[in-house]
């Protein structure tokens, strides 16, 4: 009996000690606030990890405890680590973990780089910026999680961001990368990232959101006082260059201020820059601006910078202000001007397949100049029970092109004309209270004249009258989401061919129930709209009425703050977009196009999958975005080219499209020192193409993988290395096998105080034939002084090596094609920046 006592009093006493934990908190020493993500561990003696956890939102951390725990330890990046005694740590102990301060080349660390708070992340500045860093957009490429284009535009995850705010306030919208790639690195604090971010305060913790908004935070001694730069520049080497520009920034609680201007003739385009965002930013409905019926797109876009083979001069201003009226209403002002003239050079070489041969060579000698005059003003209350928005916007260009050229020898002069303009108001609002109601309008005059002047003569016009109304009202059924929307569209399209014309209405209708679902760590949106679709086409007196269904479901598993799982799938029908006409017309100077007689009809069904990773602890973020689409339309066009002609007629007979996209990238940032970003895509679509009597599926591939390193060596080097391969084929066409690698490499070198010296080399290298390779290789060099504070010195040689050729080629389908474009030579240049 007594061994009996004894051994359940052994056997309570080892559970008690299994079962013991140790808690506490883990404080930053100077601010007392609670540190998020701390790592914790418990060791032995030894220094073997018994157990390991992850300090949560409040700092708290919770460790498995045996009686072999000799040592605890604590670490956060930028502070310093701490190692204590198990038997000196009470129970809910309060550690303390003081900023490192650790001495880094022109700064001191005392914040951790990322700091989560519930879906908000906050990218301390200081961390990833070094001195190359001039912009915002700099030290945004080195953030884990955050990528930014060629062209300005800024990504999460995979998935671009849905607002652009600076100080809380979305003063640009959609337009918004002239803010990030003019705003200076060193005026900006914290980059914050706010995930499932719902923008209308009515709605929150009401209809839940997936959008992702990035917000500016600026040091105090930039808020509230202009800051910007002004930069002048000139030199040459064969012609003489000039490039200019200003930016200037005022940010305060009741107002913020934006502007731009320049002018250069070094082959930056602002207008094609300022055209694409616009356009991007103009998407209020799913209706887009309708395209010109004439082209002037004979010329090839190369894949390097726009300012090596692009002769121009260019002038732009562009002025956005917001004015907070209130805490939650603010009225803002936008302007955009932009005048720019371009001339381009190339040859090319095509050979069209099929069941006859033809070809077609082209020596292209092209001016265009173009201009472009956007004012907007948009009022917005942003209330916790009301929210309104109101926003008018104007748009008027204009371009000219001319273009002396050669075709299979011939000499023609191909010139034209056009003149878009477009009028749009746009309207949201809604009333929250037990119930949430909401009513959005968009209404839009389109109108667009063109001329083909030589080398023959036809006037063309494009007008659209497009008005959408909605209203839904939503409300909680079983502590979930149920809304329901009625949506009323009208879009009337009228074309003119010289006398001819031909006017097309659309009016759809809309019945929309949808229902959000929350089940622990996964939310489901489910949404069935039942449609009705009229189409009307006057000129041959056609009426047709279609009824179907379109749902979709979208699924999102977020199975803690560092993994989340996204999935959707949907079907859509719709009319095609391609004008509707009774006349056939001449696109350009040789290609003739029979216009769809009737609507054509499409359906489309999709499925998409994206897995996303973040550990700000460790400074790593990876993604996957697979996204699958099958369209199914009544119509395909038939192509027929000969040597002096190209035509395009549609077929009524059923055409399928496959598309396959998958992407994954991987980024590890080691504080300032070294990040490292792989990235792998592949492509893959399945066509229909007849052309020149043959009809055939064809299925291109392309695989393309990338490699991107950044080291900062210290206070005397930093290197930016970027490395691309691609590889693409059509199925069953070994001859179509193409191959080409990319190759940018940037040194900065920091010999004495305020001297930097950079060299940067572009290299490319592309399978032209079979077998058969073209290099082009670019080499730049700038060294930049820093006078004082304020005034900055630089001297730039572009293309040293003088590289006077860009060739490219590669098969599309039946077809091959060959170009070759002349590029910029040597050129140097002088600035002088001036910070505000």
């Amino acid at each position: 009996m007594k061994r009996y006592i004894a051994l359940t009093l052994l056997l309570a006493f080892c559970l008690h000690i299994a079962g013991q934990s140790m808690t506490g908190h883990i404080i930053d020493g100077q601010t007392r606030k609670p540190l998020s993500m701390a790592a914790c561990k418990l060791l032995d003696k030894k220094g073997t990890t018994l157990s390991y956890c992850i300090t949560g939102s409040d700092g708290a951390f919770n460790l498995k405890s045996s009686a072999e725990a000799v040592w605890l330890t604590v670490s956060f990046l930028g502070y310093e680590s701490r190692k204590l005694s198990v038997k000196e740590i009470g129970k809910d102990a309060n550690i303390v973990l003081m900023p490192s301060g650790k001495q880094l080349p022109e700064m001191i660390v005392k914040a951790p780089p990322i700091q989560r708070s519930k879906d908000t992340l906050n990218y301390n500045v200081a961390s990833f910026m070094d001195k190359n860093d001039k912009y915002l957009t700099d030290v945004l490429k080195k953030m884990p999680g955050i990528e930014v284009s060629e062209n300005g535009s800024i990504s999460y995850q995979g998935k671009p961001i849905s607002r652009f705010n600076i100080e809380g306030r979305d003063m640009l919208g959609g337009r918004y990368s002239q803010a990030s790639q003019n705003m200076p690195a060193e005026a900006v604090t914290t980059v914050q990232i706010m995930e499932n971010n719902q923008p209308v305060r009515a709605l929150a913790g009401k209809e839940i959101s997936d959008q992702t908004t990035l917000n500016i935070k600026l040091k105090s001694g930039y808020k509230a006082k202009p800051f910007g730069e002004v930069t002048a520049g000139g030199g040459g080497m064969y012609d003489a260059l000039w490039d200019g520009s200003l930016s200037l920034f005022n940010i305060s609680k009741k107002y913020q201020t934006f502007v731009t201007a320049g002018t250069n003739n070094t082959g930056k385009s602002m207008l094609d820059n300022l055209l694409s965002e616009i356009k991007m930013a103009d998407i209020k409905t799913a209706e887009l601006m309708p395209q010109s019926l004439l082209s002037d797109v004979t010329m090839r876009l190369l894949p390097v910078k726009k300012e090596r083979y692009t002769d121009n001069t260019t002038y732009s201003a562009t002025a956005n202000q917001l004015f907070a009226l209130s805490e939650y209403s603010t009225l803002i002002l936008k302007l955009a001007f932009t005048r720019e003239k371009t001339n381009r050079k190339d040859s090319s070489y095509y050979k069209y397949g099929g069941e006859t041969m033809s070809s077609l060579a082209e020596k292209n000698n092209l001016t265009k100049r173009g201009q472009l005059f956007e004012p907007s003003i948009k009022y917005e209350l942003n209330a916790n029970k009301v929210f309104l928005e109101d926003e008018l916007k104007l748009g008027i260009e204009k371009s000219e092109v001319n273009n002396r050229l050669k075709s299979n020898g011939e000499a023609l002069d191909n010139s034209l004309d056009r003149k878009p303009r477009h009028i749009q108001n746009y309207m949201k609002m809604v009333i929250s209270g037990r119930q949430v109601y909401t009513i959005r309008s968009v209404a839009r005059l389109f109108d667009n004249k063109e001329r083909m002047l030589s080398p023959l003569s036809q006037a063309s016009t494009t007008k659209q009258t497009l008005l959408e109304n909605s209203v839904s009202t939503g409300f909680n059924v079983m502590k979930n989401w149920l809304s329901l929307e009625f949506t009323n569209k009208y879009i009337s399209d009228t074309y003119g061919i010289e006398e001819s014309k031909s006017t097309n209405e659309v009016m759809h209708n809309a019945l929309t129930p949808s229902y959000s679902l929350s089940l622990g760590k996964s939310f489901i949106k489910l949404a069935t709209p039942v449609n009705l679709s009229t189409v009307k086409s006057k000129w041959n007196k056609s009426t047709v009425n279609r009824w179907y269904m379109t749902p979709s479901l979208s699924w999102t598993y977020r199975a803690n703050a560092l993994f989340t799982i996204r999935a959707n799938g949907a079907y859509s029908e719709a009319t095609d977009s391609d004008p509707v006409m009774a006349a056939g017309y001449y696109q350009d100077y040789r290609t003739w196009l029979e216009p769809l007689d009737h609507y054509g009809w499409q359906k489309r069904w999709s499925a998409g999958l994206s897995m996303s990773y973040q550990s700000i602890l460790h400074l790593l973020s990876w993604y996957l975005v697979a996204n699958a689409s099958w369209t199914k339309s009544d119509h395909y066009y038939e192509y027929s080219y000969t040597d002096d002609r190209a035509t395009r007629r549609p077929v009524w007979q059923d055409n399928k499209r496959k598309m396959y996209y998958v992407i994954t990238s991987l980024k590890k940032t080691f504080t300032k020192k070294l990040s490292v970003k792989g990235q792998l895509e592949y492509n893959r679509t399945e066509m229909f193409i007849a052309q020149n009597g043959v009809k055939s599926m064809f299925s291109s591939n392309i695989v393309s993988a990338t490699a991107d390193f950044y080291v900062n060596a210290g206070s005397l080097l930093s290197a930016t290395y970027s490395v691309t391969g691609n590889l693409s084929w059509y199925d069953n066409k070994s001859e179509s096998i193409t191959k080409s690698l990319y190759n940018d490499l940037y040194v900065s070198l920091f010999p004495v105080r305020n001297l930097s010296i950079g060299a940067k080399a572009d290299h490319n290298v592309i399978e032209i034939s079979k077998g058969k390779y073209k290099s082009n290789f670019f080499f730049d060099a700038s060294m930049e002084y820093r006078l004082s504070k304020r005034i900055l010195l630089k001297a730039e040689l572009k293309n040293l090596l003088n590289q006077k050729t860009y060739v490219n080629a590669g098969w599309s389908g039946l077809n091959y094609n060959y170009y070759s474009s002349p590029l910029r030579g040597r050129e140097l240049l002088f600035y002088v920046t001036y910070k505000i």
